[in-house]
C-alpha cells in the first residue's frame, strides 16, 4: 500500500479505520496527506459506544407507557382567537405527553419514597438524576416546569421583533428568518416555525 501510495502523489486527503498497518503505509507512501476518519467506522464505533452504555445501566432504564393517541386531546377553538397550527398543536402534544411521563416518573418516586427506599436507592432503580430527587423528594406534587429565559440565540428572544414585522404585513417566513439572523440568530427553519405558527 505504501509503494502505491507513493506512485500517487496527488493524494490530498486519505480516509481510513484505525488500523495500525494502514496508518504505517500513509506515514510511509503518503506523508503530504491529511488523515481522516471514515464515516462507516465512526458511526460503528458510537454504536458499539452507545450499546455498551446501554446494556451496562439497562436495570435503571423505565419504560413509559406512550399516551394514547387521541387521548386528552382537545381541539376547541377559544372563544376570538383563531385555531392552532398544526405545527403548534403538535409542539402542544409533544409537550403535554413529557409532562405526562415526568409525571408517571414523579409518582414512581413517590411510590418508592413511601416504600422507605433511600434516594441512592430511588436513583439506582429508576435512573433519574440527583437534581430532579434533590427537588421531587421533599415536594408533595409534581414542580412545575421552569422555562428557560430566552437567549440571543433562541426564537423566543425575538418573538417582539416578530410579532411587530408580523403586524406590519411581513408575513414570510424565509425573510423573516433573514431578519433575525442578522440579529444574531442562529437557530434553524423549524424553531422560527414553532414561534411563528400561532
Amino acid at each position: 500500500m505504501a509503494a502505491w501510495l507513493a506512485a500517487h502523489p496527488g493524494i490530498v486527503i486519505i480516509s481510513r479505520d484505525r488500523h495500525g498497518p494502514y496508518a504505517d503505509a500513509v506515514r510511509r507512501g503518503a506523508a503530504q496527506a491529511t488523515e481522516v476518519a471514515d464515516r462507516f467506522h465512526l458511526l460503528l464505533n458510537l454504536r458499539g459506544a452507545v450499546q455498551q452504555e446501554l446494556s451496562r445501566v439497562r436495570s435503571r432504564l423505565t419504560v413509559v407507557q406512550p399516551v394514547a393517541a387521541n387521548a386528552g386531546r382537545s381541539r376547541q377553538v377559544r372563544v376570538g382567537s383563531r385555531p392552532r397550527s398544526p405545527v403548534s398543536q403538535r409542539h402542544a402534544e409533544v409537550v403535554q405527553e413529557r409532562r405526562a411521563a415526568q409525571a408517571q416518573r414523579f409518582a414512581l418516586v413517590k411510590r418508592l419514597q413511601a416504600s422507605g427506599q433511600t434516594g441512592q436507592a430511588i436513583m439506582r432503580e429508576t435512573g433519574i438524576s440527583r437534581g430532579s430527587l434533590r427537588k421531587w423528594l421533599p415536594a408533595s406534587e409534581l414542580p412545575p416546569r421552569k422555562r428557560m429565559a430566552p437567549r440571543p440565540g433562541m426564537p423566543d428572544f425575538y418573538e417582539e421583533h416578530l410579532r411587530r414585522r408580523w403586524t406590519e404585513g411581513c408575513q414570510d417566513g424565509r425573510r423573516l428568518m433573514a431578519e433575525i439572523q442578522a440579529l444574531g440568530f442562529v437557530g434553524c427553519y423549524s424553531g422560527l416555525a414553532r414561534v411563528l405558527a400561532p
